[in-house]
């Protein structure tokens, strides 16, 4: 008789185990991409120490920019590495690239690194924006 109470109570316990736990559904397509084609050297604006460029871009919203993520990975068409995209910030070239953002808006710099030439702005290239909507979790 005990053994059987011992297997029921083991049984019970591994039963009520099993059915507690929950499956979190994750979505890793939750991100929004916009790819921006053909940016030319004479896109590029100069403010005397480094060139930029500066995008609206609304669905940058107070969400994302409280918890979500902006990522970017530039491509030149003729990368010296390949056909690879390299994610930012990096440096490429006679260019340190970077960007920041903030609700409605996103700018991407590129320093000139090459303290024996006058600056140029960077070759013809593409950009890739990665938008991901996010919560934050708990601090610990």
């Amino acid at each position: 008789m005990k053994k059987l109470l011992t297997t029921l109570s083991l049984i019970f316990i591994v039963a009520l185990t099993l059915t507690s736990c929950s499956k979190e559904e994750f979505d890793p397509y939750d991100g929004t991409s916009h790819v921006i084609e053909n940016i030319l050297p004479g896109d590029w604006k100069f403010d005397g120490t480094q060139y930029y460029l500066s995008f609206d871009f609304p669905e940058i919203d107070e969400g994302i920019y409280q918890d979500g993520d902006v990522r970017a990975s530039i491509s030149f068409d003729d990368d010296i590495d390949g056909d690879y995209y390299h994610v930012v910030p990096a440096v490429i070239g006679n260019h340190s690239f970077n960007v920041k953002y903030g609700i409605g808006s996103l700018i991407v710099t590129a320093d000139f690194t090459d303290p024996e030439r006058s600056p140029v702005p960077p070759e013809a290239l593409y950009m890739k924006i990665i938008i991901t909507r996010a919560e934050i979790g708990l601090l610990l």
